[in-house]
């Protein structure tokens, strides 16, 4: 061959070597930065709570009527209005009794007397018992608030600002006789001043007693005990 004659006439030694592919140096992956150790943590805290039922608002408590008295107010010529007293734990409600209110009492009385099987006196006597007692009574039955509402001009005075309730004594005499014993009865408060007329009733006047205390001035020499009892030292 050229190629070998040639080197043998060069005198240079033949290196037949082959090609070689070239080498292929595999890097080791770079080492791998250390992460620090984790560190634990708390998981925060988790609040259990009782489910809240809704609130009730408190009820106010119930008003109730400790008794109703039978009054009169005076008018002109002696003429008079009737009203009704009714007295609970926190006020007193000053109540008219109209005619038309009146008139209804009576025809109430008559038919209860009737169907009782009374005769015409007893029928009437039934009428002039019921004509006022009737009415009042009536009041016992109610709430406060619908006898105030009743009629227009009633009045309702708080017991905590009455400062007096405060009793005279009047005789009525006819020839000479008494036949008529009442009260005039001033009931002094913050809320303004009323004067009514009430019957001599010892019972009423125990009541007002249980009621306002030693606010309630009574005439001198008058006494009661309660149940009807009474009496009075002096003229």
């Amino acid at each position: 061959m050229e190629t070998s004659d040639q080197s043998v006439q060069s005198g240079q030694p033949n290196y037949n070597i082959p090609p070689s592919s070239p080498i292929n140096y595999q890097q080791s992956p770079p080492p791998q930065s250390q992460q620090p150790p984790a560190q634990y943590q708390q998981p925060p805290p988790v609040y259990y709570q009782q489910p809240v039922s809704p609130q009730i608002p408190a009820q106010p408590p119930i008003e109730t009527i400790v008794g109703a008295i039978p009054l009169r107010k005076m008018k002109s010529l002696g003429r008079s209005d009737s009203w009704t007293a009714i007295i609970t734990g926190s006020r007193i409600v000053f109540a008219q009794i109209t005619s038309q209110m009146v008139k209804d009492s009576l025809q109430q009385a008559r038919d209860q007397a009737k169907a009782q099987g009374k005769g015409m006196l007893g029928q009437w006597s039934e009428q002039m018992k019921g004509a006022y007692s009737g009415y009042t009574q009536r009041f016992l039955t109610m709430t406060p608030n619908a006898a105030l509402a009743e009629t227009p001009g009633n009045i309702a005075v708080d017991n905590m600002t009455i400062r007096e309730i405060k009793f005279h004594t009047q005789e009525n005499y006819r020839g000479g006789e008494l036949y008529n014993s009442e009260f005039k009865v001033e009931f002094k408060s913050s809320q303004g001043n009323y004067e009514f007329q009430m019957s001599d009733d010892a019972q009423a006047v125990e009541l007002f007693k249980q009621v306002y205390g030693d606010r309630v001035k009574m005439p001198f020499g008058y006494h009661s005990f309660g149940h009807g009892i009474h009496f009075k030292i002096g003229p």
